[in-house]
């Protein structure tokens, strides 16, 4: 019986040749360049960059150029025992952004490592969350092509205008040029 299960294992009743008859269309040319403003380097996610800099024969000769502390640490007995950064940073407009395990946002010169602003959200801490993470922020630039934004109205475009280069909250709110210097309410 062994013998059958073992010879059925590899035995194929229908052999299938490895061709592929549609034809094979070139990678998308919208490719992350100087900026990283999405999750997958743009909007459509190729996990690609155009940049050059870095290649197979100098990769080794990378050294750390910066490190930065969040300074955002769990406490034992008010956070969540899964405690994670799994955020994937941006680079928009000359800034890296990203958060922390309570909702944190910081923005970070690209050349230096050093902080250029933070927002930190109260923090309402409870050990009765089963996971406490932020996988990222998010980047929307609120002008269209045109140079006008998208479905919203004249007066709107003001505050569109400030909140367009910068995080916004979850609450509506953006940081108008960084923390510190107040919040300006989105426009609903």
């Amino acid at each position: 019986m062994m013998v059958i299960v073992i010879a059925v294992m590899f035995y194929d009743p229908y052999p299938v040749k490895g061709q592929l008859s549609n034809p094979v269309t070139s990678r998308s040319t919208d490719v992350a360049g100087k900026d990283w403003v999405a999750y997958g380097g743009t909007n459509n996610g190729q996990r690609f960059s155009s940049l050059d800099q870095i290649k197979p024969d100098n990769v080794k000769k990378l050294s750390v150029a910066w490190e930065y502390h969040t300074g955002d640490l769990r406490d034992a007995e008010k956070d969540a025992s899964e405690y994670t950064f799994e955020a994937t940073p941006l680079k928009v407009n000359n800034r890296v952004y990203l958060c922390t395990a309570h909702n944190e946002v910081h923005a970070l010169n690209p050349e230096t490592g050093k902080l250029d602003w933070k927002y930190a959200p109260e923090k309402n801490r409870s050990y009765l969350q089963q996971h406490q993470t932020c996988r990222g922020v998010s980047y929307y630039s609120a002008a269209s092509e045109s140079g006008q934004s998208a479905n919203i109205s004249t007066a709107e475009q003001g505050v569109a205008a400030q909140c367009e280069k910068t995080h916004h909250h979850r609450d509506g709110r953006c940081p108008a040029g960084g923390a510190g210097r107040g919040y300006r309410q989105a426009v609903q």
